[in-house]
């Protein structure tokens, strides 16, 4: 494609509808299409679905155009609608089943998600019931010298299932780098990526009140929130974030209750609280050294200084008593001082919290890696790419910086309890297993665990009953010809997948907590079982007991 003519007509305004009757009848017509996340990987394919995830999109334009080249074939030679494989009567499409070759979804594909020209007949094709016109009035598209129609956002389907059912939307954003060959501009709104993503697993989505979204970008976030949330409040620094926010949210048919709010992070909600705070900041740690040496202010991932620790330490501000805010993070590791002690001094006395580190980028990683992510690569201008780079490089090397952690936060607000002074938890993990599992129940599970047994002493402890979780199994590992096991290590299907070398006592604990004896009596068995002192065997047993609660291997009934 014509990239400099991308760019020639790239909308400096973020897509908009004239009023909500047009999402709606815009949302009827992509249902309609069938244009789903199903549809575009069979039509695809495995590999090329792949290659395009790779940032390849070479194969993926290939499938689609064959396809494309097929409706046009269908359309021109007035195949008989009864035996064709692509119906080429527009006006039929709509109520009929996609045809087997996906041509509709092909279209739209080729479009929106590929940056290809389409034919006004095509994207009639495709979409019957809606006109060029009006897609060229909502932002959506232009024409160009041609008389072709060109996407000005990327716009792609995006399906969630969960206890709230199923539901179908198409989110969209600005066009990256993939389909306009150029580095992002400095006001660039991102789409669906991973980053997002591991923040919908990680938030928690039990019913409540009202939630924030800060930071807000596309809306992906929002849109989720919205499931669970009697009303979401969203902001962002960026108007044109929220402009994609709101014609994403009017797209979904959501809009009645979301309020959006333009500032920096909580200066638009100042003086409200929230029972859940989600936010995806732009947590990326570039020195001012890089900018000098070329690299523009990223609104979507730069916030020109760090301001995860300002963000941590405001944050219970906004929460609710027992409310909850859950956060993607970076934090330096200094030479000298562990990364741990570093992130504790961020948290508020009032708060528990807990930074899971994910993954580690040592500083040539980090630095490559995110000038990659703005477009600039030693392909397209080594010079710039070699003096950002070296930049970034000696600012680590002069501040002590071995590396970056990126991860997981969440901040929990305590409740009203009886202590006057109570004691907040603290933990700081690295937990380097990778998986895509919803993390928020689990996260939950935990929170509401450590609330109730946050002011229990020991013995409040051994009243009550532990049960095991679910997914626990346990391994015993023996040497040739032993009777006993030297190595045993727990393991939990769900939650991180965690795996953690147990003590007899630990293994004893989750053998026999199966809801019928309290804790006093478990340590009472095992201490005339060992011969040791019962006193010393419950301190042992409720010190392990409340390791098990923190991984969610164990938990207690009231």
């Amino acid at each position: 494609m014509d990239t400099e003519n991308t760019m020639d007509i790239y909308s400096p305004l973020a897509p908009s509808f004239t009023n909500l009757d047009d999402a709606k009848r815009l949302r009827s017509a992509l249902a309609r299409s069938q244009w789903t996340i199903d549809s575009v990987t069979e039509l695809l394919g495995t590999w090329a679905h792949n290659a395009l995830l790779r940032e390849r999109p070479e194969p993926a334009i290939t499938k689609v155009n064959v396809a494309r080249a097929r409706l046009v074939r269908a359309c021109e030679d007035s195949i008989d609608k009864t035996t064709a494989s692509i119906p080429c009567d527009s006006t039929s499409h709509g109520e009929s089943a996609i045809a087997p070759d996906y041509a509709a979804s092909a279209v739209l594909t080729a479009l929106f998600m590929l940056g290809q020209d389409v034919s006004s007949e095509e994207l009639s094709y495709a979409l019957p019931s809606i006109s060029v016109e009006d897609l060229l009035t909502w932002r959506l598209v232009a024409r160009t010298d041609s008389g072709d129609i060109r996407a000005l956002v990327d716009l792609r389907p995006h399906e969630v299932s969960d206890e709230y059912g199923t539901t179908q939307w198409w989110v969209a954003s600005d066009l990256g780098e993939l389909t306009t060959g150029k580095p992002l501009e400095s006001h660039h709104v991102l789409g669906i990526g991973g980053a997002g993503m591991t923040l919908v697993r990680l938030t928690p989505r039990e019913h409540v009140s009202n939630a924030l979204d800060m930071g807000c970008g596309c809306g992906i976030q929002t849109l989720y929130l919205l499931r669970h949330s009697d009303h979401v409040t969203a902001t962002d620094i960026s108007q044109r974030a929220l402009d994609f926010t709101a014609f994403n949210v009017a797209l979904a048919g959501h809009s009645d209750r979301l309020t959006l709010a333009h500032g920096s992070l909580f200066d638009p909600v100042a003086g409200q609280t929230f029972d859940l705070v989600a936010t995806n900041p732009p947590f990326v740690l570039t020195p001012p050294s890089v900018r000098e040496a070329g690299v523009g202010l990223m609104e979507y991932r730069d916030a020109g200084g760090p301001i995860i620790p300002t963000v941590i330490r405001e944050v219970g501000e906004h929460l609710k008593p027992g409310g909850i805010a859950v956060m993607l993070a970076n934090w330096e590791h200094h030479s000298g001082r562990t990364w741990q002690d570093e992130v504790n001094t961020w948290v508020a006395d009032d708060c528990d919290a807990w930074f899971v580190e994910r993954e580690f980028s040592d500083p040539i990683e980090y630095a490559t890696m995110w000038l990659r992510d703005g477009g600039i690569t030693p392909e397209r201008d080594r010079a710039t790419f070699s003096a950002a780079l070296n930049a970034w490089i000696e600012d680590h090397v002069v501040r002590g910086v071995d590396g970056v952690g990126f991860g997981m936060v969440m901040i929990h607000k305590i409740p009203a309890i009886s202590s006057a002074n109570p004691s907040p938890w603290r933990m700081q993990e690295e937990i380097l297993s990778s998986g895509n599992a919803p993390l928020g129940e689990h996260l939950t599970h935990i929170i509401g665990q450590h609330d109730l047994i946050r002011e229990l002493t020991d013995e409040d402890l051994a009243q009550l009953i532990p049960l095991r979780a679910n997914d626990v199994t346990c391994e015993r590992h023996f040497m040739p010809a032993a009777s006993e096991p030297t190595v045993m290590v727990l393991s939990q299907g769900g939650g991180f997948g965690r795996k953690i070398q147990a003590t007899t006592t630990m293994v004893a604990l989750i053998d026999v907590s199966d809801g019928e004896l309290t804790l006093g009596q478990i340590a009472g068995a095992m201490s005339a079982l060992m011969e040791v002192d019962p006193s010393a065997m419950l301190q042992q047993m409720c010190a392990e007991a409340r390791r098990l609660v923190h991984v969610g291997m164990l938990s207690f009934q009231e």
